[in-house]
This record gives C-alpha cells, structure tokens and sequence, in this order.
C-alpha cells in the first residue's frame, strides 16, 4: 500500500519487495528531486531564473522557448545526483519523460510541443552547440557554481 506524505511516496516493507528496479530508480529520482527543491527553496535560490540567465549569456533569445528549455534544466538540476547514462537522463529520446512532465505541469500542449519548443529555442540560439544534451548538462553542471552570483545574500 502506499501513501502521500509531501511530494514523498510512502511504501510500507512489504510494498518494496514487489517493485521494479526502474520503480525503485523512479523513486530515488523523485526523492533526490523533491529534497533539492526543498533545499533550494531554504536558500531562495531560483534554479530556473539562473538556467534562463545562463542561456541568454550563451546566446539563446529571451523569449518562451528558451523559458520552457530553463524549466528543463530545472527538473534535471534537481535530480542530478541520481544521473545515470539510461535513457531518463538521455534528452535525445522521442519518449523522454522529462518533456511529459512539462506536459503535465503546465498543460498547454503535449510533449510533442514541449521538444518543438525547446528545439526552437536551440535552433534560433547562437549557441556553439545545437545538442540538448550537451546545452542542458552544461548548465546543470555550472548551477552549483552560480548561485552566488544570482542570489542576493
């Protein structure tokens, strides 16, 4: 049986015995996520402000795509401690659940229209490189390194 306590899913001992090693990794994922938005929040540290900033600096227009696209690299900067190279993590992918969960969150289209939007943006950018992966990940990387510099103390 399980249970909703704040954002965490809540499986009694017997529960985990019948879940699959991708729902055991789902898991994780949503606990690294649901404690990095915790933490960032106790900070007042706007990981999608910095990620929208980043990626003007890197030469993508200010406009709703590259919004969309900073909410991307919200949702992966909150989960990149549990980063493996499976195909969750791999933006490439026709059927990435990250373009579902902006689906979801702001229902204004499907996922479809999230990557449309998101390769919009790369593609009007000035960027050195035009592969999400790349663009994402490097700014994910950097956030870290960057909240002293967004955040008023």
């Amino acid at each position: 049986m399980t249970t909703n306590d704040n954002s965490f899913s809540v499986y009694l001992p017997e529960d985990y015995e019948l879940l699959t090693k991708e729902q055991l990794k789902k898991e994780d994922i949503d606990t690294a996520k649901t404690i990095s938005k915790k933490e960032c929040t106790d900070k007042s540290i706007n990981v999608s402000l910095i990620a929208y900033k980043e990626l003007s600096n890197i030469g993508f227009k200010k406009d709703i795509p590259t919004y969309f696209l900073s909410k991307l690299i919200e949702n992966l900067y909150h989960e990149r401690k549990e980063f493996d190279s499976s195909s969750y993590f791999d933006l490439t992918m026709d059927d990435n659940e990250h373009y579902k969960e902006l689906a979801t969150y702001y229902n204004l289209g499907d996922e479809k229209f999230y990557r449309a939007m998101i390769a919009t943006a790369i593609g009007n950018s000035n960027c050195e490189t035009k592969n999400v992966n790349d663009i994402v990940y490097k700014i994910v990387t950097s956030i870290p390194n960057l909240t002293n510099t967004y955040v008023k103390k």
